[in-house]
């Protein structure tokens, strides 16, 4: 049956906000409080907006300049960015469920091969232009050069042919029959800019969102001010100031003081300095997974038991407990419990087991690996995994070194796969379980840690057929294969939750991030 998704924009926006994460300083080791811990600062429903509310400035600290106005910068310090001066098609709520946003509607045809897609009327760019269907056309023309869509290539690439019926009427024609989410996810997934600023968007960014381009001075800040000619419920603050602190440990005292209205990417080692007095934004479905690559190129990974028997190193609990104080979940497969892949039962083979690991590194000949694992040092709770890591091989027989390098460099590493093992983060498990395959490190192809870019046959079979599965017979048994395959190449290792922080002020009220935990500020306020 064809798939409809009309739901009330004023609905969406009391449930959700629009769409690597940065975290900063903490101790390394640490053993978490044996108190029980307060409890997190719970909204206020009822709050209402102060009167001077709309001449107000929310003031929020972010850790790096802002590197352009590109929609397309899926960086996580042009997160801020995206969802506030951009929309998309849809949105997700936080129960994951399609809400349209710059469509008014979309409808999937029987054969699951297309979606035509009908577009909100009315609405305008900050420009005054008005979005058309040729507009939207032209962003996912624009995202299919991967020298333009980075990752957005990968991830609309299941989209054969984008075309404009009339100017308020897209049509998707995709590859073949897709899932309904994976098609949702397509729709989501661009966010849309004025095509004629194409050129621009280094300095310049014109978007349909509540909030349009503000004063800025490089190094210091950016800001983003109201947009007065929105389409949707009026924003309630004049604009947003995001400031350039490099040190989350400066933030934090920052907000404690009251410079600071909400901090992004707070330190996991912050938790207890502001649980119970700030709030903090929680959405269920936002993405952030801690994961270990292991470089199959790199000896002695070129080898799949080594890997298992790293794998079964890990110590899922203790990366929890001290490195992330709690504030995670234990994963060793990255999807969550509404995604079709779930498989709880999957995973009962690879929890921690010492003497697995020990027996699996002896058989192979490794008492050590050459190569350490590698971390961010703008990440500490990383270094903590890695160092939880090191003590757990070193109790088996099996030394490494852990090495902090800065992030530039740590992604210039991760990116052309030139150390043997990382702990790093990634996103896109929350959404149709073969989005998180468009990334480049779980990729069927270009991936950087198998010799030729090309992991074996047996992952890139499993990949393409959960890809192209429709029904949920279908779906049910490629995921389990997949799951299974994941587990036995062991390149890609899955060890907890990792929600991005954001604290607020108790006056402050509104703020949300979107499945791709993408922070959104429109429907934020003061109250008195």
């Amino acid at each position: 049956m064809p798939h409809h998704g009309q739901l009330d924009r004023r609905l969406f926006l009391r449930a959700v906000g629009m769409t690597g994460v940065a975290l900063g300083a903490g101790s390394t080791l640490l053993t978490a409080c044996s108190n029980t811990p307060q409890a997190e600062l719970a909204d206020d429903s009822g709050a209402v907006p102060a009167a001077d509310s709309g001449t107000r400035t929310l003031q929020v600290s972010v850790a790096s300049d802002l590197p352009s106005y590109d929609p397309y910068a899926l960086g996580g310090n042009s997160y801020p960015l995206i969802r506030n001066m951009y929309e998309s098609l849809i949105e997700y709520d936080h129960n994951g469920k399609p809400v349209p946003v710059l469509a008014s509607s979309y409808t999937v045809a029987p054969d699951q091969a297309s979606v035509k897609v009908s577009l909100r009327q009315g609405v305008t760019f900050h420009n005054g232009q008005p979005l058309t269907a040729q507009a939207i056309v032209d962003n996912y023309a624009t995202v299919a050069d991967p020298k333009v869509g980075g990752l957005l290539t990968k991830i609309a690439s299941d989209a054969a042919k984008v075309e404009a019926v009339d100017d308020h009427t897209v049509l998707f024609t995709l590859k073949g029959p897709r899932a309904t989410q994976l098609i949702t996810d397509i729709l989501q997934s661009v966010p849309i800019g004025y095509p004629g600023n194409r050129a621009n968007v280094a300095t310049t960014g014109i978007g349909t969102g509540p909030f349009k381009q503000g004063p800025r001075i490089p190094g210091q800040n950016w800001s983003l001010v109201r947009n007065d000619n929105y389409w949707g419920t009026p924003v309630k603050v004049a604009g947003i100031n995001f400031r350039i602190v490099s040190e989350p440990t400066a933030a934090i005292t920052a907000l404690q003081s009251h410079q600071l209205d909400l901090t992004s990417g707070t330190p996991y080692s912050g938790i207890p300095q502001l649980r119970g007095t700030f709030r903090r934004i929680n959405n269920p479905i936002a993405a952030g997974t801690l994961v270990m690559y292991l470089n199959a190129k790199r000896p002695p990974f070129d080898r799949q038991d080594v890997r298992q028997a790293f794998h079964r190193a890990i110590d899922r609990d203790t990366v929890v407990r001290n490195a992330l104080f709690g504030e995670a979940k234990t994963k060793v497969l990255p999807w969550p419990e509404t995604s079709p892949a779930y498989d709880p039962d999957a995973a009962h083979d690879w929890g921690y087991d010492p003497d697995r690991a020990r027996a699996g590194f002896a058989a192979a000949g490794v008492t050590a690996l050459p190569d350490p694992i590698l971390t961010p040092s703008n990440l500490p709770q990383l270094k903590s995994t890695a160092e939880i890591v090191q003590a757990s091989l070193a109790s088996i027989g099996v030394q490494v070194n852990v090495q902090s390098v800065t992030i530039a460099d740590f992604l210039q590493q991760l990116t052309n796969g030139t150390n043997g093992i990382y702990v790093s983060t990634t996103g896109n498990e929350n959404k149709y379980p073969t989005m998180l395959m468009k990334v480049p490190f779980f990729a069927t192809s270009a991936n950087p840690y198998f010799p030729g870019g090309t992991p074996p046959a047996e992952y890139v079979s499993a990949v393409e057929a959960a890809n192209a599965a429709v029904t949920d017979a279908e779906q049910q048994a490629a995921f389990k294969n997949l799951n299974k395959t994941l587990l036995q190449l062991s390149s890609f290792i899955t060890v907890a939750s990792h929600p991005g922080l954001y604290y607020y002020a108790p006056n402050v009220h509104g703020p949300d991030t979107n499945i791709d935990a993408e922070p959104y500020y429109g429907n934020v306020f003061f109250s008195a």
